[in-house]
């Protein structure tokens, strides 16, 4: 990755490492978030019908999918397109196939087993190839990876930016749905790419106007979250909600980064923000098979136990190949994007 334009604090952890530590950490975090929430299974239990899972989902649906975005477009660098499109195209687009094919087999031959239900093959492939699939997020990402080099060289200055995103929430609010190649779903979150990367440009405020900021974010975030839950989501509303709580987590993060470092928390945060891809990429086949074996199997119930074993077998499994088996098989870390 090419350190220009980053603050010089990360600029030393990209030269030293080739990762910016509090980004790993942040990213992290919205993995177990992605975790958690999917572990809030409809079948065969439904747990989305006991309160506190339901509001647990709410929470993090408010903000894990933008927090994601947003931190691809805190890292985003294009210094030649044709490279980076390459690179981007390697690293997202043979897992979306690999993970994205064997998806299509799944909901045409088991699809009673699975929360989306089944499928016909001919059903799956058009999905798979116009409307994200299964895989939906890689699909919209790399869309936004595509197009944003040239939103960034032909838009100059912050201001000008910021009212391009502010007409592209307009629009997404005011237009109906468009599936088609996730239209809707890169309106939905290309603002999000864009703030997070005028975020990296204004990352050079000081300590005491970053902890304002922090501050003024989790108000904004508590207001229209409780806001939300009065008049139902609305997407211009939403988009300023998840901003809010995405900062605030950032600067957050950013305080508590040199004790977090230290800590076994920490250390497991920085893994889980390095695989977060593979996380997000192997767990759509493991949930399935932990539900099966916890609820099926195990016969458990307790929605607790359920969810907290359901994070940590993922965590275990997706660090093990990532970490263990991954580095000595060339062809699995080309199928997992690492």
């Amino acid at each position: 990755m090419n350190s220009d334009n980053f603050t010089e604090r990360d600029k030393r952890m990209l030269e030293k490492s080739g990762r910016i530590v509090e980004i790993d950490l942040l990213r992290g975090a919205a993995a177990i978030f992605l975790l958690i929430d999917h572990s809030i299974i409809t079948v065969p239990i439904d747990l989305s019908s006991i309160s506190w899972c339901r509001e647990l989902s709410f929470f993090i649906d408010s903000f894990d999918m933008p927090l994601f975005f947003l931190i691809a477009g805190y890292v985003f660098h294009c210094s030649s397109y044709k490279e980076y499109l390459h690179k981007k195209a390697k690293r997202l687009g043979i897992p979306y196939f690999v993970f994205g094919g064997g998806s299509i087999l799944c909901h045409s031959i088991a699809g009673k087993y699975l929360a989306g239900g089944g499928a016909s093959i001919s059903e799956s492939i058009l999905n798979f190839l116009f409307y994200g699939g299964e895989y939906w997020f890689i699909y919209t990402l790399f869309i936004i990876y595509a197009i944003y080099p040239w939103i960034d060289k032909l838009i100059n200055g912050t201001r000008t930016k910021f009212i391009l995103f502010s007409i592209i929430i307009i629009v997404r609010q005011l237009t109906p749905a468009i599936r088609f190649l996730t239209i809707s779903q890169v309106l939905t979150y290309l603002p999000f790419f864009g703030v997070g990367n005028l975020m990296r440009s204004m990352n050079k405020a000081g300590e005491k106007k970053k902890a304002q900021i922090s501050i003024a974010s989790a108000a904004l975030y508590g207001t229209l979250y409780t806001l939300s839950h009065i008049i139902g989501k609305i997407y211009a509303l939403w988009v300023f909600e998840s901003i809010g709580f995405c900062i605030f987590l950032y600067y957050l993060i950013h305080i508590a980064e040199k004790s977090l470092s230290r800590k076994l928390s920490g250390k497991l945060l920085n893994l889980c923000g390095k695989y977060s891809l593979q996380l997000y990429l192997i767990n759509m086949y493991l949930e399935v098979a932990i539900r099966i074996f916890l609820c099926s199997i195990l016969g458990l119930s307790s929605p607790l136990l359920i969810i907290g074993l359901s994070v940590a077998i993922n965590l275990v499994v997706t660090i093990t190949i990532c970490s263990h088996v991954a580095p000595h098989l060339k062809p699995v870390k080309m199928i997992l994007g690492i």
